[in-house]
């Protein structure tokens, strides 16, 4: 999976479970987000690309909320070198 296909996957699946990027900023700040929401939105947008490390940050804290809800869908994690 590229950057921007888990950036895209991400927004589909927040997008699928009626997130609003500060709902899920709060969570994802909570469990060790280094972002502000406006950087947040951003990346869901596509406009700001980010490590790899911080892009699985995001998905955890959207995966975690879609956990919370009827189900949904989900966002992809990488699992590869960090890029360059």
């Amino acid at each position: 999976m590229t950057q921007h296909s888990q950036q895209f996957s991400t927004w589909l699946a927040a997008r699928a479970a009626g997130l609003t990027a500060d709902e899920l900023w709060l969570h994802y700040y909570s469990v060790g987000g280094n972002l502000d929401v406006f950087e947040l939105d951003a990346y869901l947008q596509g406009l700001y690309p980010l490590l790899l490390g911080e892009r699985n940050t995001i998905v955890l804290a959207l995966n975690e909320l879609i956990d919370d809800l009827p189900q949904g869908r989900r966002a992809a994690y990488v699992d590869e070198p960090p890029e360059h």
